[in-house]
């Protein structure tokens, strides 16, 4: 790896462990009361499917339906619950919150890395591959969706391929 690509890693792991930082305070206890209106959706849908989900797998289940869904509804493919991606699996190993911290700042970076080399490969300078890792890990495109964890997968997914 040449030294413009060493620091573009860098960059983007810094970064990513900016928004691990930023992730872990969901455990707050005051914003587990209180969340704000743009994170409902991750505590009162996303978190609690993940935890029953990826709680079946832990024991040995298969989660393919839920009753809690409506009057029930298929469970293991989709998208919300994200059983069927690979990262995903850090839910079965550490807490709901720990992962999904851990998987924002997974994300981000991968997605600042990309984003990054996709600007060398077009010729940019050495700090213009860093501005273009750093300004669309960090733009709302990404940040608005690390509390989303289908859209940031999707985002992220869509700049790899």
């Amino acid at each position: 790896m040449n030294g413009r690509g060493l620091s573009l890693a860098l960059a983007c792991v810094a970064l990513g462990a900016a928004w691990f930082a930023i992730a872990t305070t969901g455990a707050n206890t005051t914003l587990e009361l209180h969340p704000p209106p743009p994170l409902f959706d991750f505590f009162d849908y996303y978190r609690p499917n993940s935890i029953e989900a990826f709680g079946r797998i832990a024991r040995g289940e298969l989660p393919l339906w839920t009753p809690f869904h409506g009057l029930g509804s298929p469970f293991l493919a989709t998208l919300q619950t994200g059983v069927l991606y690979p990262p995903n699996l850090l839910h079965v190993w550490l807490p709901a919150q720990l992962s999904f911290a851990w998987l924002a700042a997974l994300h981000v970076t991968i997605a600042a890395f990309f984003a990054g080399s996709f600007a060398a490969a077009l010729g940019a300078s050495a700090l213009g591959t860093l501005v273009a890792a750093a300004g669309f890990g960090a733009s709302m495109q990404i940040a608005g969706a690390v509390w989303t964890p289908p859209t940031v997968i999707d985002e992220v997914v869509t700049v790899v391929l």
